[in-house]
C-alpha cells in the first residue's frame, strides 16, 4: 500500500493542478479533463481521509464537473456570440435528466441501492454538461484536431499499463489494489489452461481501460483517412488501441467496438470491406478455425441465445433481465408509463433472488422499470435523434466544397453513436469513460458545415486585414 503521506501529496498535487487549469481557462481545462481522463482515471485508489469525507482526484473531478461545467457554459454563452441554436438534443437531455430526478425523489430504495442512483444522477449530468462545453470550445477545425491528437496519443499511458500488467513487471497487487480481473473468455478451452486473465492495466477492470477506445480508435481512423502528416504514427497508434482492446478481453468492450468499425466502414460506403469481414468471419466460425473456436467459446452466450431464441447466460445477466420484463408486465398503465422510481428494478430482482443488491447491469431495462416508457424513449431519443442529426450534416458535408477532413470529422460522431446504442444497453449512462468524449465531440458534429466553413473565412479575413500580401494565397 502507498503511504499515507505519499497518498495526500499526490491528491492534493492533482487537485490544486486542476484548479490551477481553471483559474487560467476554464473552458480550456474541461477539454484537458476529457483529453486526459484515462491519466485522472490510473488515481481512482488513491483516496485520502478529510473528516467523514473520503477524498480522491477522481471524486473531485467527478463530482464538480457538473457545477463548474454549467457555470462555465452560462459564462461562454454569455460571452461568445455563436450564429447557432444548441440543437433540440439539449431539450433531450434537460428532460431525461428531470425525470431522472425525479424519479430519485419517488425512490422506494434505500441504502446501497439509492446511494448508487445519486452517484448515477451526477455522472448522468456530467456526460450531459460536456455536450455544452463541446459546442462553445469546438467552434474550430483546429481545436477538434488538437483535442484528438490529445486524446489518441495519451492513450499510451493507459496501454503502459496493459503491457506491465502482461509482462508481469507491474500489477496492481504488488501495492495492495484489488482488480477484476478473472474471465472465462474460451480462450482455457484451446489452451488447457484453467482461465485466462483481464489486462486492466492501471484501472480496476479491462471494461475500463476499453471504453477510452471507444473514442480513440475512430480518431485514430479519422487521422489515417484524410491522411494526416505522419500517417503512419496513427496507423501505428490503431493497431495500439486494437491491442488493448483484445488484451481487455471484456466482450461487451469487444461488441462496442465491432459496432463502431461497421458503422465507420457503413458511413463511408465500404460495403465490400463490410461484406469480405463478416463472410470471413462466419466461414471462420462454422470450418471450426482456431479463431472460430476461439469466438464460440468467448460469445458462448449470444450462439446459446440463438440457439435458444432468448437470452440465455450472459453471467446471470439474461435471468435478471427476464425477471424485470415479468415484472414490468405486471405493473399499472401509469406506472408502466412513468416508472416505479429510481432502483425499484433492484428491489424486483432482489425479492426473487434473495439478495440485498442486485445491479440490472443493463440502462435499457433497468430504465424501462424505474423511468417507465416515457424515460425509456427520452434517454434512446438522445443518441437516436443526434444519430438523424450528424447523417444529415455529413450529407450537407460535401468533401469537394467543405474538404475532406470536416467530413470525417462528422463520420467520427456517426460511428461512436453507433457504437453508442449497444453501449446504452449496458451500463452507458454511469461510463463517463465513454460519455464525456461522445458528448463532447457532439458538441462539434451537430453544428452544421456551414458553420465552419464560415470560421475560415473569417479567420482568412483576420489574416488578410493584418498582412494586405498575404491575399494572393486566398484568391
Amino acid at each position: 500500500m502507498l503511504d499515507e503521506s505519499l497518498r495526500y501529496l499526490i491528491v492534493f498535487t492533482g487537485a490544486i493542478t486542476i484548479a490551477w487549469l481553471f483559474f487560467i481557462s476554464p473552458l480550456r481545462s474541461m477539454m484537458l479533463i476529457v483529453a486526459f481522463q484515462k491519466v485522472i482515471d490510473i488515481f481512482w485508489f488513491i483516496q485520502v481521509n478529510i473528516g467523514s469525507f473520503r477524498f480522491s482526484i477522481q471524486r473531485l473531478v467527478y463530482s464538480l464537473v457538473p457545477i463548474i461545467g454549467l457555470l462555465v457554459i452560462f459564462y461562454e454563452k454569455s460571452k461568445k456570440n455563436i450564429p447557432l441554436r444548441m440543437p433540440s438534443i439539449s431539450l433531450l437531455m434537460i428532460a431525461f435528466a428531470t425525470l431522472f430526478l425525479l424519479a430519485l425523489f419517488r425512490s422506494p430504495a434505500t441504502g446501497e441501492i439509492y446511494t448508487e442512483g445519486i452517484e448515477r444522477f451526477v455522472k448522468l449530468i456530467s456526460g450531459f454538461t460536456m455536450f455544452g462545453i463541446g459546442w462553445y470550445y469546438l467552434d474550430s477545425e483546429q481545436k477538434y484536431d488538437q483535442f484528438a491528437k490529445f486524446f489518441v496519443f495519451t492513450y499510451l499511458i493507459a496501454f503502459a499499463g496493459v503491457i506491465l500488467q502482461l509482462t508481469g513487471i507491474f500489477k496492481m497487487e504488488y501495492i495492495g489494489v484489488a482488480q477484476q480481473t478473472a474471465s472465462t473468455t474460451g480462450a482455457e478451452e484451446l489452451f488447457g489452461t484453467e482461465s485466462t486473465a483481464r489486462y486492466a492495466g492501471f484501472y480496476n477492470d479491462g471494461g475500463t481501460q476499453a471504453m477510452y477506445l471507444f473514442t480513440a480508435i475512430p480518431l485514430c481512423l479519422y487521422f489515417i483517412y484524410k491522411n494526416e502528416h505522419r500517417k503512419w504514427l496513427y496507423q501505428l497508434m490503431f493497431l495500439v488501441c486494437l491491442s488493448g482492446l483484445i488484451l481487455s478481453f471484456v466482450r461487451g468492450s469487444w461488441l462496442t467496438v465491432i459496432l463502431i468499425l461497421f458503422g465507420w466502414m457503413f458511413i463511408n460506403k465500404e460495403f465490400g470491406k463490410i461484406t469480405l469481414i463478416v463472410s470471413a468471419g462466419v466461414t471462420m466460425i462454422v470450418a471450426g478455425t482456431i479463431i472460430g473456436q476461439f469466438f464460440q467459446g468467448f460469445f458462448r452466450d449470444i450462439f446459446l441465445s440463438i440457439e435458444a431464441g432468448k437470452l440465455v447466460g450472459i453471467s446471470g445477466k439474461a435471468v435478471r433481465i427476464e425477471i424485470i420484463q415479468e415484472a414490468f408486465e405486471k405493473l399499472p398503465f401509469f406506472a408502466k408509463l412513468f416508472g416505479e422510481g429510481m432502483g425499484a428494478n433492484s428491489l424486483a430482482i432482489s425479492e426473487v433472488t434473495g439478495n440485498l443488491f442486485e445491479s440490472a447491469e443493463t440502462d435499457f431495462y433497468a430504465y424501462m422499470y424505474d423511468l417507465g416508457l416515457v424515460g425509456w424513449l427520452l434517454y434512446y431519443g438522445i443518441p437516436t435523434i443526434s444519430l438523424l442529426s450528424v447523417w444529415r450534416n455529413i450529407q450537407r458535408c460535401k468533401p469537394e466544397i467543405f474538404g475532406q477532413a470536416l467530413n470525417l470529422k462528422y463520420k467520427v460522431s456517426f460511428a461512436m453513436l453507433i457504437g453508442s446504442f449497444f453501449a446504452y444497453f449496458g451500463s452507458g449512462s454511469k461510463w463517463v469513460s465513454f460519455t464525456f468524449p461522445l458528448y463532447f465531440l457532439l458538441g462539434f458534429a451537430l453544428k452544421p458545415p456551414e458553420f465552419y466553413l464560415m470560421k475560415r473565412l473569417e479567420e482568412a479575413e483576420n489574416i488578410l486585414y493584418v498582412n494586405p500580401k498575404l491575399k494572393p494565397q486566398y484568391v
